[in-house]
């Protein structure tokens, strides 16, 4: 056992007297030694963010996360169109319902276009003196606001409860918000939508498109 020890003491004083005796050599072995680690290590890192941006565009054009349906394309106006589309069912809430039910389906939240009356005439919109039939008026679920398609600058989206009890409130976009209520925040305020008064409870954020080129 003795001896064991003394062989390991003894190989170690000549390793490092070998050391000593060569520190020129040492140091630029030791560079290399870095820069191979350091090199590898950013080759790992570029190997991996790449990985991650392929994910992420092959996601964006190969696996939606966010689709609309309709019951019909509303590009197409001529004539023989507007005819096939009065032809055609509507989709309806239980249409919606149906598509949660599907594996890949996280969330169905029904989106009604009420901006014409049932004869056909634009809903008028009007506070502060002012009143236009050109806003758009949709007509949504409480689930809505967990879709993320559009996000609360202001205030809150109407819950559940002010659903189910048919309360008069409102979500605003922002350009409705600027141009009705120009000198102050629309949350709280009153807006008349159709001979109805509804209470402003939030404001959307602006939304911005972008092309893909």
């Amino acid at each position: 056992m003795k001896l064991i020890r003394s062989d390991i003491y003894e190989n170690l004083k000549m390793a490092l007297a070998t050391l000593r005796g060569n520190k020129p050599a040492l140091i630029p072995d030791c560079l290399g030694v870095m820069i191979g680690v350091i090199t590898v290590m950013l080759i790992s890192s570029i190997i991996s963010g790449v990985d991650t941006a392929v994910k992420k565009e092959t996601r964006s054009h190969t696996a939606p996360t966010q689709s609309s349906l309709s019951s019909y394309n509303p590009a197409f106006t001529s004539p023989v169109f507007r005819v096939k589309r009065r032809m055609r069912k509507d989709l309806t809430y239980d249409d919606a319902v149906a598509l949660t039910q599907l594996p890949a389906v996280e969330l169905s939240v029904p989106f009604l276009d009420i901006s014409n009356n049932f004869f056909g005439s634009k809903i008028t919109v009007s506070s502060a003196g002012k009143t236009s039939a050109a806003v758009s008026l949709q007509g949504t679920l409480p689930d809505f606001e967990r879709a993320g398609t559009q996000i609360i600058k202001e205030g809150r989206f109407f819950t559940q409860y002010e659903n189910d009890n048919n309360e008069e409130v409102c979500v605003v976009g922002s350009s409705v918000g600027t141009d009705f209520f120009p000198f102050g925040s629309p949350v709280g305020q009153t807006i008349g939508i159709g001979g109805n008064q509804f209470r402003v409870v939030g404001v959307l954020e602006k939304r911005t498109f972008c092309s893909r080129r």
